[in-house]
């Protein structure tokens, strides 16, 4: 059987050894979330998703062009880059 609600089922890119390796076609149509560079390996995720103001203060420049939402945990970040 397979699992499929639109409801509630996002994809989850994030850094590790396959993320590079998988067929990231698969993703159309679903929602995507990518965390931290995955951003760099899919760029028509929905979010764009990283928690510590270090990677922003480095990424920032280069995620202004993500079509997507840029969220953080961090509310310091948050207001300084309007994520």
């Amino acid at each position: 059987m397979e699992f499929r609600d639109e409801r509630r089922t996002a994809i989850i890119i994030a850094s590790g050894p396959s993320a590079g390796d998988a067929d990231l076609s698969l993703c159309k149509g679903w929602p995507v979330v990518v965390v931290n560079d995955c951003f760099r390996l899919y760029r028509d995720a929905d979010i764009l998703y990283a928690c510590d103001r270090q990677w922003w203060d480095i990424h920032q420049r280069d995620t202004q062009n993500f079509a997507g939402e840029r969220w953080t945990q961090c509310a310091e970040t948050a207001q300084k880059y309007g994520l």
